[in-house]
């Protein structure tokens, strides 16, 4: 359910941060270029080809919120707390102390690693089990069919807009 929420804020925001970027541009370049100057020289008017408008406004307003936004993403901790009943169920008891995913909890849906026999086989073990992970989650991938549709969306929308430029 959050992560469906996630999806939809950014796809939310990609539709209106352009729509936003050109209210802004339309709105800073219909300004002469100079803040001090608030006098237009004689004969120039927003649709004479010799207009200057404030383009470069819009660099500081994006800037600012930006730089605002990223002191506000500061303030979140480095790890967020869980609930001890959600980590306790959420973990193997079985591959807890004896496996290699003790080491990183990688262990997901499918993806366990084996139990060692002998601490020397760790690192040839953890070659061989990151390959066959790999192609598990690519397998798991392409069998889902949101992300699948999504993907689809994303190339179709990218071809349309480079199709349009060109």
């Amino acid at each position: 359910m959050a992560s469906a929420v996630v999806l939809g804020i950014l796809y939310g925001m990609v539709a209106l941060g352009p729509a936003l970027g050109f209210l802004m541009g339309s709105a800073l370049l219909s300004q002469w270029i100079n803040i001090d100057h608030n006098k237009i020289p004689n004969g120039i008017t927003t649709n004479d080809p010799r207009w200057i408008g404030r383009w470069w406004a819009g660099f500081l307003v994006s800037a600012s919120a930006l730089t605002l936004f990223s002191f506000l993403l500061c303030t979140f901790p480095a790890k967020l707390s869980r609930d001890i009943n959600e980590t306790t169920q959420s973990i193997d008891k079985t591959q807890s102390t004896d496996s290699v995913c003790a080491l990183g909890q990688a262990a997901t849906r499918r993806h366990t690693l084996p139990k060692l026999s002998h601490p020397t086989q760790c690192k040839s073990l953890c070659q061989i089990s990151k390959f066959k992970d790999i192609f598990t989650s690519i397998i798991d991938l392409l069998m889902n069919l949101t992300y699948l549709l999504i993907v689809l969306i994303n190339s179709v929308e990218s071809v349309s807009l480079f199709k349009s430029i060109n």
